[in-house]
């Protein structure tokens, strides 16, 4: 029995989507592509290693389906925290 928090995925797209669901009981679905959004992830880290030395310390990404509006994937920072 493993006592550890469950991991924090997504903080950015969280962040965006928990006030609207406060009160709501039970299982939420968003439009949230999990491994979409780790290779999201990834790509900022390595682009931002990529500009060391620029003066670059931050990026953004969002990946949105055009027809639907649906966010796929949202990272506000390198970091959340």
């Amino acid at each position: 029995l493993s006592l550890d928090p469950p991991p924090f995925q997504a903080p950015h797209f969280c962040d965006l989507v928990l006030p609207s669901l406060q009160g709501y009981r039970g299982e939420q679905r968003t439009s949230l592509d999990l491994q979409l959004q780790r290779a999201v992830e990834g790509m900022i880290s390595n682009h931002l290693r990529l500009l060391t030395g620029h003066k670059v310390g931050n990026a953004a990404v969002l990946v949105a389906d055009v027809k639907t509006g649906e966010i796929l994937a949202m990272a506000g920072s390198a970091g959340f925290h």
